[in-house]
């Protein structure tokens, strides 16, 4: 089974009255525990960064087992509004495989609970200021282990950090970058960007917000943005483009002539 990829936008009801949910993976009969030590269906394993500096005040990465499928997750809460940003992968075959081999080899569903280590959930917990907490959470069966700790316990144990650097790598591996943006202006502000590039490239927004190219409707604020796209090749190319609330533009960046002006 290919990769899909499915990206969500997701505001609790308690602001909007909506709730928009991913949709779920296909359920199968999943592989036996002699395909590489598949995990009973439902198990997971999530490890949650939750406060410290950063545009973002909890990041999280997951990856669920449904039957025969993986659904790898990376899941930012936005710092400047209470609303979750989503993107999943869906995994079968091999490659479901060898993401379940990797992250059993980093100790997940397995890793002790060391001294110091505070039960539950980190929300649940006094806000943690400037120095972030890390919450680590798997179920295998009806088995389920959840637990936070501080970044100076994270680093002094070696099982700790494997696990989450194996998960984070795992799901950044996986999973296109959440973009940072502010959208969140009335849908009369908004407008859509439409870049294609004469090559496979990546483009950076505003010197932060790094998107994949080709992208077909990014939502930015009406306004002029500072745009810098780059391609595999190393060729790299800098513009402005003005955005109009409501309307699409759309560019075509040529990295092979950097000569001549993006083509719109």
């Amino acid at each position: 089974m290919a990769g899909l990829i499915i990206s969500g936008f997701r505001v609790p009801a308690a602001l909007c009255g909506v709730v928009c949910v991913l949709a779920a993976a296909p359920v199968f009969a999943g592989p036996s525990a002699s395909h590489g030590g598949w995990p009973p269906d439902g198990s997971f394993i999530r490890v949650t960064r939750d406060g410290g500096v950063s545009p973002f005040s909890l990041v999280s990465y997951d990856v669920t087992v449904r039957g025969s499928t993986l659904v790898v997750t990376l899941v930012k809460d936005t710092s400047c509004r209470t609303s979750l940003r989503e993107r999943v992968v869906l995994l079968g075959g091999d490659a479901a495989l060898r993401v379940i081999s990797r992250l059993r080899e980093a100790g997940a569903w397995s890793v002790h609970v060391p001294g110091g280590a505070s039960p539950g959930r980190a929300v649940d917990a006094d806000p943690p200021g400037t120095s972030p907490r890390y919450e680590f959470w798997w179920a295998e069966g009806d088995q389920m282990t959840r637990f936070y700790v501080s970044g100076e316990l994270l680093d002094g144990d070696p099982a700790l950090v494997g696990l989450s650097t194996a998960l984070r790598e795992v799901v950044r591996g996986l999973v296109d970058p959440l973009p940072m943006r502010d959208v969140f202006h009335p849908a009369d502000e908004i407008g859509l960007l439409a870049m294609t590039a004469s090559e496979p490239a990546n483009a950076v927004i505003d010197g932060w917000d790094r998107v994949r190219l080709p992208v077909s409707a990014l939502d930015l604020k009406a306004g002029v943005h500072e745009v810098t796209v780059t391609g595999r090749s190393g060729a790299s190319r800098s513009f402005t483009v003005r955005i109009v609330a409501g309307e699409t533009s759309t560019i075509h960046v040529l990295l092979d002539d950097t000569s001549r002006p993006p083509r719109q």
